[in-house]
């Protein structure tokens, strides 16, 4: 496990890894937002667990169960957050048109 080949697969996953994590927290944080105990109760399980794992047992055998949980939310996320941008998008080109509409 040492080499410049492996420096950049770890450079690549650490960066797969944080990105995984941001959409699995927005994705979350989507779920939470709608306020429906029977969508959330999952996730927080899964939160908690990975969490408790983390710092107590420090070891990955144990975390990385939680990780493959976080799949299906990390789609989600990805989901949300493409709609948001794309909701945007289309707010920042509506604004473009009406005011080219309003200089004509």
């Amino acid at each position: 496990m040492s080499g410049k080949l492996y420096k950049i697969e770890e450079q690549y996953f650490n960066g797969y890894q944080i990105i995984a994590f941001i959409a699995a927290g927005y994705g979350l944080w989507k779920l939470a937002k709608e306020k429906e105990n029977e969508k959330t109760l999952l996730p927080m399980i899964f939160l908690g667990g990975f969490v408790f794992h983390m710092f107590w047992e420090t070891k990955a055998i144990y975390v990385i169960q939680y990780y493959f949980l976080l799949i299906p939310y990390i789609a989600f996320g990805i989901v949300k957050g493409k709609d948001a941008i794309s909701e945007k998008i289309q707010e920042i080109y509506q604004k473009r048109d009406k005011k080219e509409k309003i200089e004509k």
